[in-house]
């Protein structure tokens, strides 16, 4: 992995690339993400886009090689229109998989920085095919990152070897993360759905934590009826958590009535909405005012960090709001959280 460091936002108009990363499921692929030029972007916003290319070697099967003999040996590229359908197929599925990997890539990079923006960053600008001497595929996808960092950005040493690590031990960004994002798209358009979202986020990233402290129990979690997730939260998660010495970061015991609130209100809207003379309907659509999905979001936005931070990855506590911080300082009597490797 070659990966040149500590550049900052300002620097990428005369440097080349900000990171190159290597991944490799479902497809391997090196990814070069630098700073977008005006014409390669989507313009608009306070935040630059960032242009990002995958490079992906396509190993020709033997119908493929026959077709590509009847080009001109001076060839260079080749148009995927101009293989016949079988092959068009098979190139068209590996395709796939390299914008899959770009995602993947993509999506760890954000959890890890902890970047925000929309649900999908992501425009695919173009396809190219290169062809070699030997007459080898070279797919280079270009896609346009929009806004999802802001200026100034850099991305230190000790981010690096995280982000590294990351890249070869796990299967991808927390899909928890990923729908609390989406909820966050619909807080304004959709709240009934981004509701819905923010509490399927907060059980799914519940129970991925449990397994991911007690292996023993996933089993029981993916196959059997799961207890509430505010009992997981706040009664199988903190004796797990207090044999790893981590229990001055428990969940807030405020949280606990804004979450079951959430959940019983999901519940009524997805169940059982009875029209605005039904009591349960009439309180649960108070839930979906702006402000207070709003702090449905964030506190199920800590949680996750915090579901983070208890499977090993210290620097998710970075994460936590001003706000938590200090509701646990409280809670510890005001002494300060303890030091984290």
């Amino acid at each position: 992995m070659q990966l040149q460091i500590i550049w900052t936002l300002e620097d990428f108009e005369v440097l080349d690339d900000l990171l190159t990363l290597q991944y490799s499921r479902p497809i391997a692929v090196s990814v070069d993400i630098r700073m977008a030029l005006p014409d390669e972007g989507t313009n608009g916003g306070g935040q630059p886009d960032f242009l990002c290319i995958s490079t992906a070697e396509f190993k020709p099967t033997k119908p493929f090689r026959q077709q590509l003999a009847t080009l001109p040996a001076t060839a260079t590229q080749v148009d995927f229109y101009w293989f016949d359908e079988n092959n068009q197929s098979e190139l068209e599925a590996f395709l796939r998989g390299v914008e899959a990997s770009t995602r993947e890539i993509v999506e760890i990079l954000r959890w890890r920085s902890g970047a925000g923006g929309k649900q999908n960053p992501l425009r695919f600008r173009s396809t190219t095919l290169q062809l070699s001497p030997g007459r080898q595929i070279s797919i280079l996808q270009a896609v346009v990152i929009r806004r999802m960092w802001k200026a100034p950005y850099a991305f230190g040493e000790d981010f690096v070897q995280e982000l590294r690590t990351l890249l070869q031990e796990i299967d991808g960004a927390p899909i928890a993360h990923s729908l609390l994002r989406e909820a966050r798209d619909l807080w304004l358009t959709n709240p009934r759905s981004s509701l819905v979202l923010s509490v399927a986020a907060m059980e799914l990233g519940a129970k991925k934590c449990i397994t991911n402290i007690s292996p023993d129990t996933t089993w029981i979690l993916e196959n059997l009826q799961s207890p509430p997730a505010i009992s997981m939260i706040y009664h199988v998660l903190p004796p797990l958590i207090d044999r790893s010495g981590k229990s001055a970061y428990l969940p807030l015991d405020e949280w606990k009535s804004i979450l079951q609130r959430a959940v019983e209100s999901r519940n009524v809207l997805v169940h059982r909405p009875r029209g605005k003379d039904d009591k349960s309907y009439r309180n649960a659509v108070q839930l979906l005012s702006p402000l207070r999905l709003e702090e449905v979001h964030q506190i199920v936005f800590d949680l996750l960090w915090l579901f983070d931070f208890y499977a090993g990855h210290n620097w998710a506590v970075k994460r936590l709001t001003a706000k938590t911080k200090q509701g646990m300082i409280d809670r510890n009597g005001g002494k300060a959280l303890p030091d984290l490797p």
